[in-house]
């Protein structure tokens, strides 16, 4: 059923609970509304319920709901006394209700889609929720008694009992009612009407009913997974005047007063009784104690199943060839387990049947006294009732006591957690020896593997060994470069150039970025000598010399390689060597410091001693020991640019490239030094860093290859 509604935002007609075509608001749904009566729903019209039962009906009734009581006073039926048994007729409003509930929501369902990743290059699921639409109509139809008497006008248990116990059961009682007047005894026990509407009473005893069970209805018919719902109900509730018959037994025990309420077919009844304390404490007691019994046999069986489950899941890994230690630990742990809560199982188990046994014996002790206590008591105490309804009421309790299963088995049928047990230990067992074997069998092939794999590891290492023993004693050989030119002078490898000019003479130093020397140039003014050294992994490779002795001698051109060695004589020790065809000969010797720097010489042509020993100072200058100046003592082709100790030094820069030091010589006031520094520009300098990293990275072990020196580059420059 559609209803038609406006909508509150643009004023277009359209459904109730849904979406607006033209604007897109959702149309709320009306306020519940009651349709209104039709002409044959007539007040005026009444129907009496006649009772269907007697006084006597009612009273055994009673005594054998009380027979089902329980906690109920052992001495109770010898000392319950029936002080009274009234009935009456009791105004009702009868409804019969109906409604129309419209409802819509959206319907939520979850669909599954695959996405390719670019990132991982798999497909990946996702999901996503899709909304659709949906409406419908609930219908139901029921009935509703409430009471129309005033509450002041009955006992309280009545009134309670007809707005509770009777309100839904109104059916059965309109279906055998009768349309006709009240004789005067019918008349003498009508209660009269409160004098409240039907609207009244339906408002304040049915109307929250009916909302509840429009709801439930409602939501029967909604999809699993929804939202935005929204539903609305018109209902119909003709309601019919009626006259219901009740009867109320009023009974004591022990001055005590209790009601028993019931209608007047003696199907729906309430009961109050009094309670033993001791009894009830006693009952508590056993519940309890079966509870926490059922609640740990619950427990166990839980523990057990899990144990089972987990030994035959790890049972399966010792089947593979690589299974580990804690694999197999598990294993174990988890058998162990579940033999202990099997164990545990079976005792708890045993102990949940011996409580349920306790209390089984307990009720029915209890009730076969009741039974027994009220058969004895109708011998001579008929509580009001007749002697047939006596005897029919002694016969039922006889054949129920004699239908009754006194017998209590206290004994637990724990058979199914011994074949569960007895399965699980069959097949981890069998797992345990088929992994065993597995895996003995799979160490053997790894241990093989591993033997051969070490052999061959072996094999490399032996050839990596001699590769690096190569390598080493290649590096050995070449070690002598790791320690710059620059260095050994105490200079910065930056310097590209070092040029020094004084009165006498004029020498030019050349280093390639790296700190290498690559050429010596001098000029001896006073001996009129010109000479050329071009140098190549610490070797001379080439010279030109001019010696004049102002005798014209004209330039000699030495064909023959003139080799300076840089091999070590000792550790701090270079001998050097100048060699003219066969001939080898002792120029002279640099020595150094732990740090590599030179720290002294000789030479056949040093004057004097023929040796020259100099420090450097906190300034990192050096001098001989005498303070003489060892450029002009130490004439070799090695390059020996020292710093002398100097009383002045200025320093003028050039565009960051040439630092000039305009210095005064200490014991030689007339002579001035001129010291010209150039310097490799950073460029030029991370150039050939790179290079030399390349070059020790391509670097072979093989002797056939020749290693370049950090020089070889520019060594011709």
């Amino acid at each position: 059923m559609n209803t038609k509604a406006i909508c509150p935002n643009c004023g277009a007609e359209g459904t109730a609970g849904r979406f607006c075509e033209y604007c897109g608001t959702k149309i709320p749904m009306p306020k519940p509304k009651r349709k209104k009566k039709s002409d044959s729903d007539s007040d005026e019209e009444k129907r009496i319920f006649e009772f269907q039962t007697s006084e006597e009906d009612a009273v055994q009734k009673m005594l054998y709901q009380l027979t089902e009581k329980e906690n109920l006073p052992k001495d109770f039926f010898q000392n319950c006394k029936v002080d009274d048994v009234k009935p009456y007729y009791i105004p009702v409003y009868y409804y019969q209700c109906s409604f129309e509930a419209p409802w819509s929501c959206v319907k939520l369902v979850t669909r599954e889609y695959e996405v390719y990743n670019r990132s991982t290059g798999r497909n990946e699921k996702k999901k996503t929720t899709e909304r659709y639409p949906m409406n419908g109509v609930a219908m139901d139809s029921f009935t509703y008694i409430t009471c129309a008497g005033r509450k002041e006008d009955l006992p309280k248990e009545l009134y309670e009992f007809i707005n509770t116990e009777m309100i839904t059961k109104g059916a059965s009682y309109y279906d055998n009612s009768k349309v006709r007047e009240l004789t005067n005894k019918e008349s003498a026990i009508l209660v009269e009407n409160g004098g409240f509407s039907h609207d009244v009473l339906w408002k304040r005893n049915c109307e929250g009913l009916l909302a509840a069970r429009v709801g439930k209805t409602v939501r029967s018919q909604l999809p699993d997974r929804y939202e935005d719902l929204s539903y609305s109900y018109s209902y119909n509730n003709p309601c019919w005047d009626m006259i219901l018959p009740f009867w109320v037994v009023y009974y004591s025990y022990q001055g005590k007063k209790f009601v028993f309420v019931t209608d007047g077919l003696v199907n729906t009844t309430r009961l109050y009784s009094p309670v033993d304390e001791k009894q009830a404490s006693e009952s508590e007691s056993i519940k309890k104690d079966l509870a926490q019994k059922s609640s740990k046999s619950g427990w166990s069986i839980f523990y057990f199943i899990l144990f089972s489950l987990a030994t035959l899941i790890t049972s399966i890994f010792l089947t593979e060839s690589d299974i580990s230690f804690w694999c197999l630990l598990l294993s174990i742990i988890f058998m162990i387990l579940t033999l202990i809560n099997g164990s545990k199982t079976k005792k708890r188990l045993r102990e949940k049947k011996k409580a349920q046994a306790v209390q089984t014996k307990y009720l029915n002790e209890a009730w076969l006294q009741r039974k027994k206590q009220l058969s004895s008591t109708l011998t001579h105490n008929s509580f009001g009732i007749t002697e047939a309804k006596a005897k029919e009421l002694l016969n039922s309790i006889k054949r129920e006591v004699e239908r009754k299963d006194m017998s209590v088995d206290s004994n637990a049928n724990c058979l199914w957690v011994k074949l569960i047990t007895y399965i699980v230990l069959i097949i981890w067992g069998i797992t345990l020896v088929v992994g065993v074997r597995t895996y003995t069998k799979h160490i053997l092939q790894e241990r093989q593997a591993e033997i051969e794999r070490m052999e061959k590891a072996e094999m490399e290492r032996k050839a990596i060994e001699a590769q690096k023993y190569e390598k080493e004693e290649l590096l050995k050989r070449i070690s002598r470069s790791a320690i710059t030119d620059l260095q050994k002078l105490a200079l910065p490898d930056s310097i590209k150039e070092i040029r020094r000019i004084t009165d006498w003479d004029s020498i030019s130093y050349k280093f390639t970025p790296s700190g290498y020397l690559t050429k010596i140039e001098a000029y001896r003014l006073n001996y009129n000598e010109f000479h050329i050294y071009n140098f190549n992994q610490g070797k001379l490779v080439s010279s030109k010399d001019k010696e004049d002795y102002n005798d014209n001698v004209e330039y000699k051109t030495y064909e023959e390689e003139k080799a300076l060695s840089i091999f070590d004589d000792d550790n701090n020790k270079n001998t050097l060597y100048a060699r003219e065809g066969i001939y080898r000969n002792e120029v002279g010797s640099i020595y150094y410091d732990e740090r590599g720097r030179i720290i002294g010489g000789s030479h056949s042509f040093i004057s004097s001693s023929g040796d020259a020993d100099f420090v450097y100072d906190n300034k990192g200058r050096a001098t001989d020991g005498n303070y003489f100046v060892l450029p002009l003592s130490v004439y070799t082709p090695y390059p020996l640019f020292i710093p002398s100790d100097l009383d002045e030094i200025t320093v003028t820069r050039q565009n960051d490239k040439i630092v000039l030091y305009s210095t005064e010589d200490k014991y030689h006031k007339r002579m001035k030094t001129l010291y010209t520094f150039i310097y490799w520009n950073k460029q030029a300098i991370e150039q050939e860093q790179q290079r030399i990293s390349i070059q020790n990275e391509m670097m072979t072990v093989d002797d056939s290859v020749a290693v370049a020196s950090p020089a070889d580059s520019l060594a011709t420059d």
